[in-house]
């Protein structure tokens, strides 16, 4: 049995921003370690099971946000490795074959448990490169009349918000467009830049007491609101994009590109 663990952003017990670096009490992952992490900030348990394979149970570190992880398996010719996923409707592991790379999604302090079986000659999967424009999805999100965007209005299209903007994206990379819907709320579309990896994303509201900004989240086909939350976390697929809308209590400027 052994326990590793990536550095994280985000203490696990409040939620609050700190340096970069390992939690106490937590061992990282040897650098010559046959199971790595190049994304996401997790805490992974490694079991061997008695049929000799082995078992990873990968936590989430984060009680808040959610995590877009890429776990790296060593592969070597003759001693490959094949991949499987524990499918917890099914009770059944779901095959992923060999892969040097595998992305997945971790809810806020949720688990993934995967099995590792050394299967000699097994062929490795290959990812393609997939040609893809995440502002594609601005086009397809205009067209949801219940979002209620303008199309004659043109968004503001960036990667970064500009210093007099009170959000603020903490973790995971999207294309941002920003609809001004009226002089009061904005309409902000994330875009993932990925066609293969999934995104984590924490967006910091930067509340001020006096003036609150209310969110909301479009979901199945409608505005859900959320409230004065002082930051929203969420998922973006491989290709996806999530919807969000945030109204302020008076006249403001709409959240314009870093230059």
């Amino acid at each position: 049995e052994e326990v590793y663990a990536t550095p994280t952003r985000r203490r696990a017990d409040t939620n609050k921003d700190k340096k970069f670096a390992m939690e106490a009490n937590t061992t990282a992952f040897p650098k010559d370690y046959w199971l790595q992490f190049s994304r996401g900030e997790v805490l992974t348990g490694i079991f061997k099971h008695p049929d000799g394979s082995r078992i990873a149970y990968v936590c989430n570190q984060n009680a808040w946000a959610w995590q877009g992880a890429t776990m790296d398996v060593a592969q070597e010719k003759g001693k490959e490795i094949a991949i499987s996923r524990f499918n917890r409707k099914s009770g059944k592991w779901d095959s992923l074959g060999g892969r040097r790379a595998v992305n997945y999604a971790l809810a806020p302090a949720d688990a993934a448990v995967f099995r590792f079986e050394t299967k000699p000659g097994a062929v490795i999967v290959k990812d393609t490169p997939i040609k893809w424009d995440p502002t594609d999805n601005f086009a397809e999100v205009a067209k949801i009349p219940a979002v209620g965007i303008d199309r004659n209005i043109k968004p503001a299209i960036f990667t970064e918000f500009g210093k007099d903007s009170s959000l603020t994206v903490k973790q995971g990379k999207a294309m941002i467009a920003v609809y001004a819907s009226d002089k009061t709320s904005d309409i902000v579309v994330f875009s993932n830049p990925s066609a293969i990896q999934w995104q984590g994303m924490l967006v910091d509201l930067g509340q001020a007491k006096e003036a609150p900004v209310i969110m909301s989240q479009f979901e199945h086909g409608k505005w859900n609101r959320r409230g004065a939350w002082g930051d929203v976390n969420f998922s973006l697929a491989p290709k996806g994009y999530a919807i969000l809308k945030f109204e302020r209590p008076g006249p403001d400027k709409p959240a314009e590109p870093k230059k």
